[in-house]
């Protein structure tokens, strides 16, 4: 636990240690930071705090998040068949929740924890009831009285504040998370459904107006950062877990009651095939960044998965340029998956393995998932076996070096230099590794011009290690004469 000192008197110094806790087995929950304040060895009175408790729950709750994910009243919206009498219904009982959520979190918006989270431009109550308004016309006559399960949540909502005000915490994290990330595909899904529907209207409870779309992953990224810092004093780590599991328990059974009002044939999914076009792509880091969904070359989007490449094009309202997860399109995200962290430093982290039972748990539920979605269609080769380092290269905001790279002759940027630069030998060639064909590439030296990275393959090692001769011999003669 992290214990914090309730005095520091100047003449005491400041110790630190690390314990490891046998029961929580997660990287984000298992170890702890002591701060003690001790006088003569001797330490004051503290307090136990628990840090990353609520991003503990919310890797341990996959299972139930999945569920709700998963629920035939879901699946309607997913493939734009949803009853809108249905979804005008599920708005109604949404716009309750968050009233009485966003009522709670003004209340006490000067706790320390929620002071943290509070940010009203999150509010979704004023949005939902354009949504409605939208909706109602649409479905011409809609009077229906409010669903249980909606009051049931308010009320279980009331029951832990009074338990705890931290307790609103997790409310305020599934509750808005679930909007700023899988929202933004049902967004995708209701403006298909309904052609009329424009850029606001009728979606306005996935729209965000301070957060830009291509910023929503960096701003959830923050947001879960807040969490890791809170630190609880009033409930423990089982408190939290049991209100994670209740709040999806309950959005399990508004799903239930809104799809029981006019229920729809859920088209079965179909088997990913396994066999792809053409062999099994063999990649390298650098090669698998020209399959991100940007690239006029290549249409696919690859991600990697312990070194497994899944072909994840099907996904584009997810994986694509405008997607939720468009960051992950052409990288490895192993470590992201795991750790359930969008950091840049996570994205193409090639040398990370799981640390803990519940970090391997969690990456071989996702495994199973997108397997069962996509085709795993080759591998992504690392070290000797592609001439690649461990990592792929990134910039200061996440995106790949080969991403903004820029030819000063044909003005291709990204992936397509090499395709497009006039000094291309013009003939499809194979990297060294014997691995997937590629176009036509820009000879050395002059890929240092676009492509920096590319010009340091181990492939060019002689020539590199020639110029580098050539140039001590110079300056030493330089120096000499």
């Amino acid at each position: 636990f992290l214990a914090r000192s309730i005095v520091s008197p100047p003449h005491f110094t400041q110790t630190h240690a690390t314990l490891s806790c046998k029961s929580c087995r997660t990287r984000n929950v298992n170890k702890y930071h002591v701060e003690i304040w001790s006088n003569e060895g001797k330490a004051t009175r503290a307090v136990a705090m628990a840090p990353r408790y609520v991003r503990g729950a919310h890797a341990e709750t996959l299972a139930e998040h999945d569920q709700t994910m998963d629920h035939p009243f879901m699946k309607t919206i997913y493939q734009k068949t949803f009853s809108t009498k249905a979804y005008l219904v599920y708005l109604k009982a949404q716009q309750s929740i968050f009233y009485a959520l966003e009522r709670a979190i003004l209340r006490y918006h000067e706790h320390p924890l929620i002071s943290r989270l509070h940010d009203s431009g999150l509010f979704r109550s004023e949005r939902l009831v354009s949504d409605i308004n939208f909706f109602t016309a649409v479905n011409k006559k809609t009077e229906r009285t409010p669903l249980k399960s909606a009051q049931e949540y308010t009320d279980t909502l009331q029951t832990d504040i009074a338990t705890s005000v931290e307790l609103l915490v997790v409310h305020h994290m599934l509750q808005y998370l679930a909007v700023l990330s899988g929202g933004q595909f049902l967004k995708s899904c209701i403006r298909k459904k309904i052609p009329s529907v424009e850029d606001k209207s009728g979606v306005a409870f996935y729209v965000f107006p301070s957060i830009e779309p291509a910023k929503m992953s960096s701003h959830v990224q923050k947001y879960m950062d807040i969490v890791d810092e809170l630190q609880f004093s009033e409930v423990n780590r089982s408190q939290i877990l049991n209100c994670a599991r209740n709040v999806y328990a309950l959005s399990l059974k508004l799903m239930d009651e809104c799809y029981g009002i006019e229920p729809i044939t859920i088209e079965t999914a179909t088997e990913p095939e396994k066999s792809t076009k053409g062999p099994a792509l063999r990649l390298s880091p650098q090669e698998l960044l020209r399959y991100n969904g940007k690239n006029s070359e290549e249409k696919r989007i690859l991600i990697s998965i312990r070194r497994k490449l899944y072909d994840v094009s099907t996904g584009c309202d997810m994986y694509g340029p405008q997607g939720s997860y468009s960051m992950f399109a052409g990288h490895d995200v192993t470590r992201c998956l795991a750790t359930m962290n969008l950091k840049p430093e996570c994205i193409g982290d090639l040398s990370y393995t799981p640390q803990s039972e519940q970090e391997e748990k969690v990456l071989s539920d996702w495994e199973t998932k997108l397997a069962a979605k996509y085709a795993v269609c080759g591998t992504l080769e690392v070290g000797d076996a592609a001439g690649d380092g461990i990592s792929q290269q990134q910039s200061k905001d996440g995106t790949s070096v080969e991403e903004t790279a820029t030819c000063p002759f044909s003005g291709a940027k990204g992936g397509d230099t090499a395709a497009q630069c006039p000094f291309a030998t013009g003939a499809a060639a194979k990297n060294s590794g014997g691995g997937a064909v590629v176009p036509g590439e820009c000879p050395w030296p002059f890929v240092f011009l676009h492509a920096p990275s590319q010009g340091l393959h181990p492939k060019h090692l002689y020539k590199n290690a020639a110029v580098l001769a050539v140039v001590a011999a110079v300056m030493y003669a330089c120096l000499r004469s």
